[in-house]
């Protein structure tokens, strides 16, 4: 086997054993997150996972750090939308909720396996969200709109990923709609 089908088949065998956590995660809770029950999820040997991710501190950091890579992707995905318009970047991120698909469970396992075990392994998640709040506030510092726009969208984010939103139907539309209008609202601004 050439050098390069074995890093293919070794980063194939890594993502099966991070589906197979964030699986676990996801129908058991974050409590049954084991090497043993992963690499019985994952349907290889326990060495393979430890291989891997030598501790469960470490495959909770690769489960973060693909939740990370998801959000980079968001964030690229927003700015090609958007360009420097902030309120085309609002706008973005309101579309991007609405269009939300079965990730947000993935995701949601990988933040709730992560607090439950490192609160700590989180601050990277929580320094993307608190850069991008500043990078628009930056542009609009003299109110809070723009902080209680991307508050919304981050709440109604997390409270649909844990499968809690009381946001349905026609009440989700108004919600939607109701944040358009509070964005349609601001005044134009580029961000840098």
């Amino acid at each position: 086997m050439t050098k390069s089908k074995a890093q293919g088949l070794h980063g194939k065998r890594r993502e099966l054993i991070l589906d197979a956590a964030e699986e676990l995660v996801m129908d058991l809770g974050a409590a049954h997150l084991t090497m043993d029950a992963v690499a019985a999820r994952a349907i290889v040997s326990k060495g393979g996972v430890l291989h891997h991710f030598p501790t469960k501190t470490s495959l909770i950091q690769a489960m973060l750090d693909r939740l990370l890579a998801t959000f980079s992707a968001d964030l690229d995905a927003v700015e090609r939308i958007a360009g420097k318009s902030l309120k085309g970047h609002l706008r973005a991120w309101i579309s991007l909720m609405q269009t939300t698909d079965a990730r947000l469970d993935r995701i949601c396992a990988a933040l709730l396996s992560a607090s439950a075990n490192d609160p700590g392994l989180l601050r990277p998640i929580a320094q993307m969200l608190r850069d991008r709040l500043t990078r628009y506030q930056l542009e609009r510092p003299s109110d809070g709109l723009t902080s209680v726009i991307l508050a919304a969208i981050e709440g109604y984010w997390l409270f649909n990923a844990l499968g809690l939103s009381p946001l349905e139907g026609d009440t989700k539309n108004a919600f939607f709609s109701a944040l358009q209008g509070l964005v349609d609202g601001l005044d134009e601004a580029t961000l840098s």
